[in-house]
């Protein structure tokens, strides 16, 4: 169950390195490695675990969780930033329209 915890957060990593580099066409094959490995984390018996497996285990999975929020704020901002564009060529092209500037 480690090596789980450890892959999801490599995985939350990659996520947020391809994030901040604006690789966005990469990022949702990134997202469904790192849904498949939390579902297989998720069946995983954790009745047998030592003590300390279990906190690294935790503390893995809580750094994943922080990666992830910093990720997610990235893809909001990306979100606002593409309604925010495309509002002003939205508004452009009605002004095209009712005034009759058709590129003359």
């Amino acid at each position: 169950m480690i090596d789980l915890a450890q892959e999801l957060f490599e995985q939350s990593q990659k996520l947020l390195s391809q994030a901040e580099e604006g690789a966005w066409d990469l990022l949702e094959e990134t997202q469904t490695v790192r849904a498949a490995l939390i579902r297989q984390i998720e069946k995983q018996p954790t009745a047998q675990l030592k003590k300390m497996d279990s906190e690294l285990i935790s503390q893995l999975l809580q750094e994943s969780r922080a990666l992830e929020k910093k990720c997610e704020l990235l893809v909001r901002q990306r979100r606002d930033s593409l309604t925010s564009e495309h509002g002003k060529v939205s508004r452009g092209k009605a002004m095209q329209k009712a005034y009759g500037f058709n590129g003359r």
